[in-house]
């Protein structure tokens, strides 16, 4: 696995709109600003035109857990190659 000091490499799955993607994300930001860029990460590589949702949360695919937004990435039980979920 490709790793790098400040950012973790994670799978995001965004079933509304069907599609998985792989993304280096910061350790040292909050869920909800990991959300919001995820987000717009998507809308440029992604040909359809999804809205940035903020009723939306993050959870870790494996265990089902709901990241709150306020707690730091590198607090939380996220892991490199972790698949997180955008329900």
């Amino acid at each position: 696995m490709i790793e790098m000091a400040n950012k973790i490499l994670v799978k995001v799955d965004y079933p509304m709109i069907d599609q998985e993607f792989e993304l280096f994300i910061p350790i040292n930001k909050t869920i909800a600003r990991i959300l919001l860029l995820v987000q717009k990460a998507i809308l440029e590589i992604n040909v359809d035109s999804i809205p940035v949702d903020k009723k939306v949360a993050l959870y870790i695919k494996e265990t089902g857990e709901k990241l709150p937004m306020t707690n730091i990435v590198k607090n939380t039980n996220i892991k490199q190659g972790d698949t997180l979920v955008i329900l």
